[in-house]
């Protein structure tokens, strides 16, 4: 059976792993979009609520997994 500490630390390191592919992904979609000297303005109001969304799905992933990981 395994140790009731190490079964956290292998969760924790789940999360972790969870937590850097999702930031992955959302930086991906988050730098596929055009640069556009004339929109700059906007692209970086866009940038700042899409960062703004994407820590709150992260952490919202995140929480969401360790939950059923748990069940």
């Amino acid at each position: 059976m395994i140790s009731p500490s190490l079964s956290r630390q292998t969760e924790s390191i789940r999360a972790k792993a969870n937590f850097h592919a999702v930031d992955k992904t959302f930086f991906e979609l988050s730098n596929s979009y055009p640069q556009d000297h004339k929109h700059s303005n906007n692209n970086k109001i866009l940038a700042s609520k899409f960062n703004t969304a994407q820590r709150r799905w992260k952490h919202i992933i995140v929480l969401v997994h360790i939950l059923f990981e748990n069940h």
